[in-house]
């Protein structure tokens, strides 16, 4: 995958940049909803930048090393096998499991097997099949309008897992996530 040059100016200016290359990697999820709580992350970020010492919150936390990484987006992965995943796994974990790789759901390692009432999935596939359930809950939990890091990292979603339990249902047995 063909990944555009940013020029490597200001911290903000430079996740600004590559927020747009990786808007226009999105494709059709532009038009869910969860795209405009992206794009209303971003201008907060835009808004507020990176904290300082200078914010009671962060007064103790100097954040200028991390400022020098320039991040860059994921690239696709090549593929992985079952056995690729091995030193990984513990325990039950084989059974039940969710796997992300490099951000993205990957359907042909994931496996699992939960009794009716507990919903599992990728995010992605949740915005399709329980949109109801993810506009009830996506983006409630985090403060990306107070938090800098939490409207960067909500403004770059692309994907994640979806976990419902419904009332009175009991997981009984663990989920291991690896992302």
């Amino acid at each position: 995958m063909e990944q555009k040059q940013v020029s490597k100016t200001q911290p903000i200016d430079w996740y600004l940049s590559l927020y747009e290359i990786f808007k226009n990697r999105l494709n059709g999820s532009t038009r869910l909803p969860f795209h405009q709580l992206r794009e209303q992350a971003i201008r907060r970020f835009a808004e507020v930048g990176f904290p300082t010492t200078r914010n009671e919150e962060w007064k103790y936390t100097n954040i200028a090393p991390l400022l020098k990484h320039h991040f860059q987006l994921p690239e696709e992965v090549g593929a992985v096998s079952e056995g690729d995943l091995e030193r990984h796994l513990w325990g039950e974990a084989s059974r039940n499991r969710i796997v992300f790789l490099n951000g993205r759901f990957s359907g042909e390692l994931s496996r699992w097997d939960f009794p009716e009432g507990i919903l599992v999935c990728s995010l992605q596939e949740a915005f399709t099949r329980y949109p109801e359930l993810v506009e009830k809950y996506l983006g409630r939990q985090v403060d990306f309008q107070n938090e800098p890091f939490a409207a960067l990292n909500t403004a770059f979603s692309g994907d994640g897992l979806f976990l419902h339990v419904r009332e009175n249902v009991a997981v009984r047995e663990p989920l291991h996530v690896l992302y």
